[in-house]
């Protein structure tokens, strides 16, 4: 461990801060209670010793609710998992389709080359549709929606008509096998099944029918009731829906069956249960992790205002899998109003060079990758400043294992002294991070290589 450190070097001097959301945070706490939180650490040490201060957020975030909690938190069935804002109402969904402008809400695109943008008018008309069908085919509040989809529209789409019911939702990438797939789906006995039929990945075309045909009839025994096929995202054509497969549609067919009723948000509890991730099955089973959507929401949010001081006409790009918990992380943004990258294929697919061009190209301002990525990236020996200016570009964040200090050296050099390179670290156990580095560090603190720089709001680690 000495030895790791001693690689790290200085690599930024502190600068006078400029206003950034979670200093307007600070101030809006010192203002409202007469305190005098000096800086962030302040701020930290404000965050978990008072539980006010989840109200505090509650309030900053603006959270759209039909009825205000009673209290922020209160005992629950078990002491490890108390009950968060008893009595509030709302949902999910409602609060991440609070915009309805024209501005793009989302950028779809394919290693083939596809590239389509969504309006916040368009993913809310998109969503509206689905629920309809969902609500006509008798979804309800409680029910569980499943999907085995790429990291698209459609992924976002489904989701999010599913949040609007109250209904639960847990997706898995395409890449999974049949025994893993079952080995989760079983467990949450899903009502519907949402799946690709055929994806492209690295150039090649993978047709998933045959898994589908090993998946359907085993789900059909633990509740499934419908399953919905997308069609080839290489060709836009559906597969023919084997015989023996009842209550199978595709999407075209089942958006028809839609009774055309306008979107409304049914409103559930602020721990009514949103998402059902999976441990990772290296000790057995994968087991079931289920997250509530006000505390997915409320936390990640937080992410996106101070850690990635994200703004309206911003845009985020999280490269992911819908199999990964920064899928259902990355979602947040767009309540404030943030474009979202959907990237669905290889990052080496045409090239690795065309990738990170890619980044400069779409306007990318704050990247989420890996350092194996970062690792691809210099071993290529790309110089992305040769292939992009990357002005749009303030931070690239990277997650999933240790970024070393020399890595973290050679991308501040590659991608420019003034883009924020940053590290974190955080589980699927809470869809979130526990140790972040909020943009306002890069300005007002020293920054050495290799360090994930604070400690999240609100998390106490020794």
């Amino acid at each position: 461990m000495q030895a790791y450190f001693a690689q790290s070097r200085l690599i930024r001097t502190p600068k006078d801060p400029s206003r950034f959301r979670v200093e307007a945070f600070r101030r809006y706490i010192n203002r409202k209670y007469g305190l005098n939180l000096k800086d962030y650490h302040d701020l930290q040490e404000y965050s978990i010793s008072d539980y006010t201060f989840w109200k505090d957020l509650w309030d900053y975030e603006g959270i759209v609710y039909s009825k205000p909690p009673e209290k922020i938190i209160a005992e629950g069935r078990m002491k490890e998992s108390p009950v968060w804002f008893p009595g509030s109402l709302w949902n999910y969904a409602e609060n991440l389709l609070r915009h309805n402008s024209d501005a793009i809400a989302c950028t779809s695109v394919r290693e083939t080359g596809e590239i389509t943008n969504y309006t916040f008018r368009q993913l809310r008309s998109m969503v509206k549709d689905l629920a309809a069908a969902m609500r006509a085919d008798g979804l309800k509040v409680g029910d569980r929606v499943a999907a085995i989809v790429t990291n698209s529209i459609d992924a976002l789409v489904i989701c999010l008509a599913a949040l609007s019911i109250g209904a639960i939702y847990s997706s898995s990438a395409t890449d999974m096998g049949a025994k893993g797939v079952l080995e989760r789906y079983r467990q949450i006995q899903p009502r519907m099944l949402f799946t690709e039929t055929e994806v492209t990945y690295g150039g090649k075309a993978i047709d998933l029918m045959p898994k589908a045909a090993e998946i359907v009839p085993n789900l059909k025994e633990h509740g499934l009731r419908r399953v919905v096929l997308l069609p080839s995202t290489r060709t836009k054509r559906y597969p023919q829906i084997p015989s023996e497969w009842q209550n199978c549609t595709t999407m075209e067919q089942f958006l028809a069956n839609g009774d055309g009723r306008p979107l409304t948000f049914e409103q559930v509890p602020f721990s009514h249960p949103a998402f059902i991730l999976y441990s990772s099955g290296t000790s057995g089973v994968p087991k079931c992790i289920v997250h509530s959507g006000g505390g997915v929401f409320m936390n990640n949010l937080k992410e996106a205002l101070f850690t990635y001081d994200l703004a309206s006409n911003d845009t985020f790009f999280q490269f992911t899998t819908t199999g990964w918990m920064m899928w259902n992380a990355m979602l947040q943004v767009l309540a404030q109003g943030v474009r979202l990258i959907a990237y669905d294929g290889s990052p080496f697919y045409p090239s690795l060079h065309h990738f990170v061009k890619l980044l400069d190209d779409l306007g990318v301002n704050v990247f989420g990758t890996s350092p194996r990525f970062l690792a691809e990236v210099q071993a290529a020996g790309i110089e992305p400043l040769k292939l992009g200016a990357f002005d749009a570009m303030r931070t690239i964040f990277s997650a999933g294992a240790v970024l070393t200090a020399p890595m973290f050296e050679w991308a501040q050099q590659a991608f420019g002294p003034d883009i924020h390179i940053t590290t974190g670290t955080g589980g699927t156990d809470i869809c979130g991070g526990f140790i972040t580095s909020v943009f306002l560090s890069f300005y007002c603190e020293a920054i050495f290589s290799g360090f994930s720089k604070l400690q999240g709001l609100p998390v106490a680690l020794q």
